[in-house]
């Protein structure tokens, strides 16, 4: 099977787990296991220049996740600041 190369900078893709925020216009910014234990989504990052590729099933689930907005497993509170002030 050939190695999976990066289109943008020739790298290779190795499997790992991620952190995602997707936006919601009904509720904002969700975050998919963001940092709290360890990242949860599995995804191809390039070892080089870090771009992120999700399997197709993966996709979906995170859209359906983002449409459908069902309890989530936990929420977390986080700080904003406004440097505008």
């Amino acid at each position: 099977m050939p190695e999976n190369r990066c289109a943008l900078c020739g790298g290779r893709y190795d499997k790992r787990r991620v952190s995602v925020d997707l936006r919601n216009q009904r509720e904002g910014l969700i975050a998919f296991q963001h940092g709290l234990v360890s990242p949860h989504v599995p995804a191809e990052v390039c070892n080089q220049c870090g771009d992120t590729l999700f399997a197709p099933a993966t996709t979906h689930r995170l859209l359906q996740i983002a449409q459908e907005m069902p309890a989530p497993d936990t929420t977390i509170q986080v700080p904003v600041y406004d440097l505008a002030a």
